[in-house]
C-alpha cells in the first residue's frame, strides 16, 4: 500500500525502468522532503525518456500484433484453400472410383459377350459339322441310289435280253419233242 507521494514517485521510477531498456544500478536521488510532487525527478528528463521508450515499445507491440493478425488471416486463408483442395481431391477420388467401377462393369459385359460369342461360334461349328455329315450321308445315299439304279437298269436289260432269248427259243423254234 502506497502511503505518500514520495512512494508514488519511486513506484513510477520502478515501472518505467521495467518497461524501458536495461536499468543500471544507480544511487537513488536525494529527494527534498518538501518536494511532494517529485518535480526534481520530472525535471531530470528520465521520466520523459522512459515514457517515450514505453510509447515506442507500445507501437512496436501494436505493429507486431497487426503482423500477427495479418499472418493469422493468411493462415486462415491458406487453411480454407487447403480444405477446398482437399474437397476437390475427395471429389476427384470419388469420380475416379465411379469411373473404375464403370470400367469393371463394362469389362465384365465384354467378357460375358465374348463368352456368348464363343458359345455361338461353337454352336455354329457343331451345326456346320452336322451339315457336312448330313451332306456326306446324302452323297453316300445318292451314290447308293445311283448304283442301285444302275443295277436295276442292268437287271432290267438282262431281263429283257433273257425274255427275248426265251421268246426266240420257245416261240420261234418250238421244241422238237412236241
Amino acid at each position: 500500500m502506497v502511503h505518500d507521494d514520495l512512494s508514488v514517485t519511486k513506484l513510477v521510477q520502478v515501472m518505467t525502468c521495467m518497461i524501458g531498456d536495461h536499468c543500471p544500478v544507480r544511487r537513488e536521488p536525494q529527494f527534498d522532503r518538501d518536494d511532494k510532487l517529485g518535480i526534481s525527478e520530472l525535471l531530470s528528463g528520465k521520466w520523459v525518456v522512459n515514457s517515450v521508450k514505453w510509447v515506442v515499445n507500445s507501437v512496436k507491440w501494436v505493429v507486431n500484433s497487426v503482423k500477427w493478425v495479418v499472418n493469422s488471416v493468411k493462415w486462415v486463408v491458406n487453411s480454407v484453400k487447403w480444405v477446398v483442395n482437399s474437397v476437390k481431391w475427395v471429389v476427384n477420388s470419388v469420380k475416379w472410383v465411379v469411373n473404375s467401377v464403370k470400367w469393371v462393369v463394362n469389362s465384365v459385359k465384354w467378357v460375358v459377350n465374348s463368352v456368348k460369342w464363343v458359345v455361338n461360334s461353337v454352336k455354329w461349328v457343331v451345326n456346320s459339322v452336322k451339315w457336312v455329315v448330313n451332306s456326306v450321308k446324302w452323297v453316300v445315299n445318292s451314290v447308293k441310289w445311283v448304283v442301285n439304279s444302275v443295277k436295276w437298269v442292268v437287271n432290267s436289260v438282262k431281263w429283257v435280253v433273257n425274255s427275248v432269248k426265251w421268246y426266240f427259243q420257245n416261240r420261234c423254234f418250238p421244241s422238237r419233242d412236241i
